[in-house]
Parts: structure tokens; sequence; C-alpha cells
């Protein structure tokens, strides 16, 4: 990141930041469309999306997505449609970028995915959600079905899970 070729640009997430202390965002993630044309950036304070055009370096205009909870670890499963793990409440959304339109959306009770963390996609094309729990208990993981988002199998894990990778 210290490299020359990689320059730094800064964007405001919008007009009114809020004051120290007492934010109105709270950019948690990112996540970089398969074209490479969108950036989607999840929010914690203000519980939405907001969508970065990466060619025209700039936030859409009326880009963001109003979630109901806070916005953690996104994954696109296709070029503008992202799925969501939300916390407080626990749940999960899938969201249609193009027409910031919400798809689909399940709500998880603690015995099957208490504070859902990151979403992402295996290589094959199946979707898993990383459950954390309770921080003291073992976490899960979750397979869910892309377009409807029920869970077709879950596994418990370590304490605290926080990620899934699939390598190269």
């Amino acid at each position: 990141l210290a490299s020359p070729e990689l320059p730094v640009s800064r964007h405001p997430l919008g007009g009114t930041p809020g004051v120290p202390g007492v934010p109105r965002y709270g950019p948690y993630s990112v996540d970089v469309s398969p074209k490479g044309h969108l950036a989607v950036v999840a929010d914690l304070e203000s519980s939405d999306l907001r969508v970065f055009d990466l060619a025209k370096k700039g936030f859409r205009p009326d880009g963001d997505v109003s979630l109901g909870s806070r916005a953690f670890m996104p994954a696109f499963v296709a070029d503008e449609t992202v799925i969501v793990p939300l916390q407080s409440p626990d749940g999960l959304v899938r969201v249609d970028l193009a027409t910031r339109k919400i798809e689909a959306r399940v709500a998880y009770a603690k015995e099957e995915c208490e504070l859902p963390h990151a979403a992402r996609v295996a290589k094959d094309g199946r979707v898993y959600v990383v459950c954390e729990g309770d921080h003291k208990k073992d976490g899960a993981v979750l397979e869910v079905d892309p377009r409807t988002l029920a869970t077709k199998k879950r596994w418990v894990v370590g304490v605290y899970p926080d990620g899934i990778d699939f390598g190269d």
C-alpha cells in the first residue's frame, strides 16, 4: 500500500459524518464486484450499504440501501447483487444494487446463527455465512441458498469464528 503506483484517494461516505465519538457512519468492510466496477461498503452506524463506482471514483448518487440492521461483511453473488450478514437483529439479506431493493431477508434465532458476520461465495458458487456465536461457546458456518437465503446445511465450529477463506 505504500507503493506510488497505488495512489490513495479519500471519498466521504456522506455529507454529515457526525461529531467525534458519535459518528453517523461506521464503514466496516468493502467487497468488490466480480467485474471490478463496483465496491460496496457495509456500514454499522447507519445500518446500510453504500455503492462506490470505481470507474467514476465516487459513490452512486442515491445508491445507499437502508437495511435496518448493522451491515457486516457482504459477498457479491452476481455483479450487482450482494448477500449481507446483519446484526441487531441477526439475519441475512440479498440486495439488488441496481434497483436498491432487498430481494430476500431471513431472521436468525440464536440457535441457528448468532451474530452473522461474514458471507462468502465458494469457487463452485455455494454461499456460506459465518456466525460468530456469543464469543464464549462454539460458533457456526451455514451454507445458504443464494436466492432464498434458506439454510441448506449447518456446521458447528470453534469459538468466535471471524471469517472463511477458500484459498487459491
